[in-house]
């Protein structure tokens, strides 16, 4: 959230570079859709929390960032060498992926290509989560 110029409250961001066209609002839409995640108005930061889940994405220089956090109990060097060793990039269409940890959880992100659309931003979604729930399941 943030404070627009005549103090009233709004959501997403106030970054003058991420003006949404027709286009990325249409595959924001078609992502929640895909994704079965809650419909919102698509601004350039949008966020949703499924369970202990969330999912991020992020509309700046002309990209989309998706990202996932997964909070793990008590054995964070062990999930994120889970994760490590079950990630394979042929799995995430060529998208790179970054895998760390963060507070008391691990995260999975990703800066899609440059006019990619929803349909690999799903496919990437799909398998952030599946490397997470391999990576924070207790073995």
């Amino acid at each position: 959230m943030w404070r627009s110029e005549d103090g009233e409250m709004c959501h997403g961001t106030s970054e003058k570079d991420a003006v949404l066209d027709l286009n990325l609002v249409r595959n924001i839409q078609w992502f929640m859709r895909l994704a079965g995640l809650e419909a919102k108005p698509p601004v350039a930061l949008m966020c949703w929390c499924q369970g202990e889940t969330e999912t991020t994405l992020h509309y700046r220089g002309e990209r989309v960032h998706l990202s996932q956090y997964q909070p793990v109990s008590l054995f964070h060097c062990a999930a994120l060498c889970r994760g490590l060793r079950c990630w394979h990039p042929a799995g995430f269409s060529g998208v790179p992926q970054r895998l760390f940890r963060l507070r008391s959880g691990l995260v999975v992100s990703a800066a899609l290509p440059s006019g990619s659309t929803s349909e690999l931003w799903f496919q990437v979604h799909r398998q952030q989560q599946l490397l997470l729930e391999t990576a924070c399941s207790q073995r």
